[in-house]
């Protein structure tokens, strides 16, 4: 069986489920992983897996077939040129870059080099999104009027150590970038060309970025839509919702709603999905981390098959220009 060479630039958070899943898949041999933390390297060499302090030394001295970036949200697209330019295939996190114009260097120099790059937005490979997904295209639901996505989460809840780099807005961005992303990825997944897009965003936490934003869309087929992103709530919730002409689907987390499943579905949920593990010879899986296991999965296989996976360095820029819309829409002005 071929197997893809792969590295991973930064394993202190999301960057460390990649790493697992990457040892669990047949088809995947992790060369190395680079992270300035000490600590994290130590973690990981008792893995028997190759560390380096900086992403540019793995990159260069191991020349991996493909490079997974979990980095900081700033240093994205500077390790996605430095893979480009070594001939590395890249699976990054989102977001891609910090704004469009910075994307869009990112894309120009993956056309010249001639790798693929897929953007980590993982919410494509939920279960109810796929569904939703689905059930437009079968077109079930008639003529869709209306649809909504709502994503409660982020770094500040109780008893989560926050990393220094997330208090400064110059290197996280804020909450519309670094998750109010996902969701509006959703939504052109599903509907396609926006024809006009009006932005809406609040600080609470006065940290210099937004904490809160909704973002409402009206799209070129006639579908209205809207994003809501917040960073404030104590509990995590997520909903996305599609109103058509003979009826609404409605599609929750595991992984972030699972307040909303409740309980009883949640206890449910996690039997189920324990034994379909099992019978499909897959390793065993947090509760709703299946999307991280099925998104790398998908793009390793894209490699190894020569194929362009989605979504793509375009999709992303869509998606950046809403941001950057609603961002120049309403700047971050601190609460008396």
């Amino acid at each position: 069986m071929k197997r893809l060479r792969v590295a991973v630039a930064g394993v202190g958070g999301q960057g460390r489920i990649h790493l697992l899943n990457c040892l669990k898949l047949k088809n995947t041999e992790v060369v190395a992983v680079a992270d300035r933390s000490k600590l994290v390297l130590s973690k990981v060499s008792q893995l028997g897996v190759k560390t380096y302090p900086k992403y540019r030394d793995m990159i260069s001295k191991e020349k991996p077939d493909a490079v997974i970036i979990a980095l900081p949200n700033y240093l994205h697209a500077d390790c996605c040129l430095e893979s480009s330019e070594h001939g590395c295939d890249i699976l990054v996190e989102k977001p891609l870059a910090m704004n469009t114009e910075e994307g869009k260097h990112v894309a120009d120099h993956i056309r010249e080099t001639g790798v693929k790059l897929m953007v980590g937005m993982s919410h494509r490979f939920i279960k109810g999104c796929r569904k939703l997904k689905e059930e437009i295209e079968a077109g079930t639901l008639g003529h869709i009027d209306f649809a909504s996505a709502l994503f409660f989460t982020g770094p500040f809840f109780a008893g989560k150590r926050v990393p220094e780099w997330m208090f400064d807005p110059d290197k996280i961005g804020g909450s519309l970038l670094d998750a109010g992303c996902h969701i509006i990825d959703l939504l052109l997944w599903y509907f396609g060309e926006p024809d006009s897009t009006v932005g809406y965003t609040d600080s609470q936490f006065n940290l210099g970025y937004d904490d809160y934003a909704e973002v409402f869309i009206r799209f070129r087929n006639g579908v209205n839509a809207s994003a809501v992103v917040s960073w404030r709530s104590r509990v995590p919730c997520y909903r996305v919702e599609i109103v058509g002409e003979y009826g609404r689907k409605i599609a929750l987390s595991q992984k972030f709603g699972i307040f909303d499943m409740g309980i009883r579905r949640g206890l449910t949920t996690f039997i189920t999905e324990t034994i379909s593990q099992r019978i499909k010879g897959q390793p065993f899986l947090p509760l709703g981390d299946y999307i991280y296991y099925e998104e790398l999965n998908y793009f390793v296989r894209c490699i190894l098959n020569d194929e362009e996976p989605k979504p793509s360095v375009d999709d992303w820029l869509k998606v950046s220009k809403i941001i950057d819309l609603t961002y120049k829409q309403n700047p971050i002005k601190e609460r008396e």
